[in-house]
């Protein structure tokens, strides 16, 4: 233990933490503890031995686009932190490249990624050579990939220059990177609120094609590809008369389309499954010519069947899908609550955050689907989690349903009154060995603690440090805190997971 304290609550319920360092210290990560009551709650802190930077880096990018396609280029600049230009520094550049989520503006409901691709990080040595008299140098951005990227990429730009001395300074910039001209997006049309589509008639997919900007990209040749994926699982029993569960996955083809994409860069194919040929599909969409696919994992089935899991297997038979009309809700705001039930059952929905149950409802359940209204109140900020228990009457064994049912949804909820705008006005510039003056307010006038750091540049170069919104982090989603039993696993006579 390097550091420990106690500090008695306050008015303002805001504590703050000075914690320093040896110089001698060991390196690598620290733990810190923080206990309330006997709640305790835990964090890595990062410590190194580092120096802060003596020079400015900058790129002209400058976090821009950049284009697998198309030349690409960076010109370099080194200042020392005074402002003197930095003239005839060695430099290094190591660019690494990691998957992102790909998405297009305009293109919400759109699927950009292929998820039967993978994608491992890979560094690349992009420049080694020297900045000039005016402190710039200039180099090629065009890497080699090594596999198929599933959607758009993300680089890292490591830039290293070295002073005469030996002293290094650092600098990590980003950008998103697009290994593709042309880009398909799939989006599946027609599923119900709980995700699943219905067997015996054509459910209907969208295929857009864009470049690497988000503008529509006509005549594109594509090729659909359907997979029919199913789950086995089994008990198997040994010379030792012990039984194991044992489950297994098959992919295998199921339909083919050849399409291409109209004037506009849309495109659609419609799929019919037979009612005896339910289940989970996988979608995977291909261009022809560019060579980016982007995939979808549907689940089709009756009606009937709907709030089955899309993972059909021997453990989840007795999960509940349910949804709500909205994944945020803001305080002051309804909350509607829809799950698919049988007639004269009966159904406990739980409101649930990170330490205790907030509200319980007891519903009488409706044929067909049951709808429940929450009003949404300020203590379920930052999330709630909804768990719903749904019970069928014992003597009903038509729908092969267990007696009980469950499911969790989480729900992010905002309370507006808790968001701060803090605004500081002072100099831009700052001199040696004059004092300053520091006005810091709340854009709408509210109440507000705060904290006041005043850090080196040169350190918070190193990672391109931005100071985080206060807020995100105190109001950060909670995990469920909350664990329930019951005993209808075990009721004689009812369908209970097996």
């Amino acid at each position: 233990v390097v550091y420990e304290t106690v500090k008695p609550t306050n008015a303002l319920n805001h504590y703050v933490f000075e914690v320093s360092t040896d110089a001698s210290a060991e390196t690598g990560s620290w733990e810190a503890t923080v206990s309330v009551g006997g709640a305790y709650f835990y964090k890595n802190i990062k410590v190194e031995t580092i120096k802060p930077n003596r020079l400015k880096i900058r790129n002209s990018f400058n976090g821009n686009f950049l284009s697998g396609a198309r030349a690409n280029s960076n010109t370099i600049t080194a200042t020392w932190l005074h402002g003197a230009v930095a003239k005839d520094l060695k430099v290094d550049v190591q660019m690494k490249l990691s998957s992102q989520t790909t998405t297009f503006k305009g293109f919400d409901d759109y699927v950009f990624d292929d998820a039967t691709r993978s994608f491992s990080s890979e560094e690349i040595n992009l420049f080694s050579g020297k900045v000039n008299e005016n402190g710039q140098a200039t180099y090629n951005i065009a890497p080699n990939l090594q596999g198929a990227a599933p959607g758009m990429l993300k680089a890292a730009f490591i830039t290293k220059v070295y002073e005469a001395g030996g002293d290094v300074s650092t600098d990590v910039a980003s950008a998103d990177f697009s290994p593709y001209e042309t880009y398909l997006g799939l989006k599946t049309a027609g599923a119900n609120r709980y995700g699943m589509l219905e067997t015996g008639k054509p459910n209907t997919f969208a295929i857009v094609s864009v470049d690497d900007k988000g503008r529509s990209r006509a005549n594109v040749p594509i090729d659909v590809k359907v997979y029919r994926m199913e789950s086995r699982w089994w008990w198997d029993a040994s010379s030792d008369n012990l039984s194991r569960y044992s489950a297994a996955t098959s992919v295998t083809p199921y339909r083919e389309f050849s399409t291409r994409t109209n004037a506009s860069g849309k495109a659609a194919v419609a799929l019919t499954v037979p009612n005896a040929e339910w289940g989970r599909f996988l979608i995977r969409v291909i261009d022809k010519n560019g060579g980016h696919a982007t995939s979808q994992t549907i689940y089709i089935d009756s009606p009937s069947w709907y709030g089955k899991p899309a993972e059909i297997d021997g453990q989840s038979a007795n999960m509940l899908v349910f949804s709500t009309d909205k994944k945020k809700y803001e305080t002051g705001h309804k909350m509607h609550i829809y799950f698919p039930s049988s007639e004269g059952g009966r159904a406990l929905i739980s409101v649930e955050n990170g330490t205790k149950v907030l509200k319980t409802y007891w519903a009488k359940t409706l044929k067909g689907e049951t709808q429940v209204e929450i009003p949404v109140t300020a203590n379920m900020a930052p999330n709630v989690y909804i768990h719903i228990t749904l019970l069928q009457p014992h003597a009903n064994t038509k729908n092969d349903s267990p007696i009980r049912m469950y499911g969790v949804v989480p729900v992010e909820v905002i309370d507006k009154n808790t968001i701060l705008e803090p605004a500081v006005v002072m100099p831009s510039e700052l001199k040696p060995d004059q004092s300053f003056n520091v006005k810091v307010s709340e854009k709408n006038g509210k109440a507000m603690t705060y904290t006041i750091a005043i850090v080196d540049e040169g350190l918070l170069d190193l990672t391109r440090f931005q100071t985080p919104n206060a807020w995100d982090s105190f109001y950060v989603r909670e995990a469920l805190g909350v664990r329930t039993w019951d005993l209808y696993d075990d009721v004689i006579g009812a369908y209970g997971g097996k």
